[in-house]
């Protein structure tokens, strides 16, 4: 439905900034641009769920990691350490891997980007 009437909306958008009077929908080209068009909204949409799943257990893999080596935490005595929970090795990876990036040549200034940013 909402798919449907965004695309609708992105396609007449389109046509009136190109300038197209008609369309022919008999035309193959157009029809496989229609798919693929409508198809965008949903790569996209499913690449950042991945994105945020992976950053989300990086975060859970750096909160387990805490609880192991920091003693007291559970009780209070402890604290952690809730920056690099934040902003860890694991989370730049992803972003960067998402973003299309070589993480092994950017790790660095991703993380002290990261950082600046909390």
């Amino acid at each position: 439905g909402s798919a449907a009437l965004t695309s609708l909306a992105l396609f007449s958008a389109f046509s009136s900034a190109a300038g197209l009077e008609t369309i022919s929908i008999t035309n193959p080209m157009v029809v496989i641009g229609l798919f693929i068009g409508g198809t965008l909204a949903f790569l996209f949409s499913a690449m950042t769920m991945k994105a945020v799943g992976r950053a989300a257990g990086a975060m859970v893999d750096e909160v387990r990691r805490q609880f192991k080596t920091i003693p007291g935490i559970m009780d209070g005595s402890g604290t952690p350490d809730y920056a690099r929970a934040l902003v860890n090795e694991g989370v730049a990876r992803v972003i960067l891997a998402e973003l299309g990036v070589n993480p092994e040549k950017n790790l660095n200034k991703a993380i002290s980007f990261l950082s600046i940013c909390k």
